[in-house]
């Protein structure tokens, strides 16, 4: 069972410097086994891998893993997502998914529900809420 996350750097509302030591404390807390980030920023972080293209990153971890969109709109909400075993979970950034344009069929996808319904939770924190239900799910 092998578990990842992809994201994407925040270029306007946050920088990469910054937030990756946030992805970073999820990443090692969680057990994650892979860590893929688009663009490339040159961070010295010794956890991700950059990709300068996120649909390149997408297709080639399409590959490997079953790609989960962590989504605003998603039909599914996370408290009835199922998880599958070997997973590559997805992020986008404050004002764009990846969902919009890189999803194919077959692709996964779950929306995490919030008291407000607004949306308004970091990517690295939809990956904490993400990876904590799923090893509930996975006990």
């Amino acid at each position: 069972m092998t578990v990842a996350v992809a994201g994407l750097w925040e270029l306007g509302h946050n920088v990469p410097l910054q937030e990756a030591c946030l992805w970073e404390m999820v990443v090692r807390d969680f057990m994650v086994d892979e860590w893929h980030m688009s663009p490339v920023t040159g961070i010295d972080q010794p956890r991700v891998t950059e990709w300068a293209d996120a649909g390149a990153m997408l297709e080639a971890l399409r590959r490997q893993h079953h790609l989960v969109f962590v989504t605003e709109g998603a039909p599914c909400y996370l408290s009835e997502f199922k998880h599958p075993e070997n997973a590559c979970y997805v992020f986008g950034k404050c004002n764009w998914s990846p969902f919009t344009s890189f999803a194919e069929p077959g692709d996964l996808s779950l929306c995490i529900e919030t008291p407000a319904g607004d949306g308004l939770l970091w990517p690295h924190q939809c990956a904490a809420t993400a990876l904590w239900h799923r090893g509930r799910q996975w006990q």
